[in-house]
């Protein structure tokens, strides 16, 4: 004869009740875990937020929100107001997280009102055509802290950079072949 798949609560007898009880413990048994997985990630959120948090002035602020006095503690580096408004659309246009935008906001801070509106003019510039923005950015700051963001070199090669052409070159402008 031919067998026919039967659900659980169909089968006949000991078996079926059985088996119903067996799927019913499995049941309560994923939700408490679920319900355990729930809490351990509201626990780390939180967690997250008290480490997120800056002294400023002696008040608590939360990276990106303002201080008194027209000055935010992004990522623990004070900013003025217009610049933070500018990082601000910067981080909204390309989508950008907190941590990146704190580098950014600390290496950003000790630039003059005129390098600070060309160095992020060069950024939405070179992150318009980036595969991974983030990524990016992360190699343009570690530039700035080096002292090479922005430097033209001249002695680069004509070849194009292999490692850019699939988006992997982590190199910027210290790259010697041409992106």
């Amino acid at each position: 004869g031919a067998h026919q798949l039967v659900p659980a609560g169909a089968l006949p007898g000991p078996e079926g009740t059985a088996l119903q009880a067996q799927s019913a413990m499995q049941a309560q048994s994923m939700q408490a875990q679920m319900q355990a997985m729930q809490a351990q990630m509201q626990a780390f959120m939180m967690q997250q937020q008290m480490q997120g948090m800056q002294m400023y002035g002696g008040a608590a602020v939360m990276p990106g929100m303002m201080a008194a006095g027209g000055v935010t503690a992004l990522g623990g580096a004070v900013v003025s107001s217009a610049k933070e408004e500018q990082l601000t659309k910067f981080k909204a246009h390309f989508n950008l997280d907190e941590r990146i935008m704190a580098e950014l906001s600390s290496a950003m801070v000790s630039r003059t009102d005129d390098d600070f509106e060309k160095d992020l003019a060069q950024l939405y510039h070179v992150l318009a055509t980036a595969r991974h923005p983030p990524g990016l950015l992360s190699v343009k700051i570690r530039e700035m802290r080096g002292g090479t963001f922005g430097v033209s070199l001249v002695g680069r090669s004509a070849e194009l950079c292999g490692d850019f052409m699939r988006g992997v070159c982590n190199r910027g402008d210290g790259c010697r072949y041409s992106h």
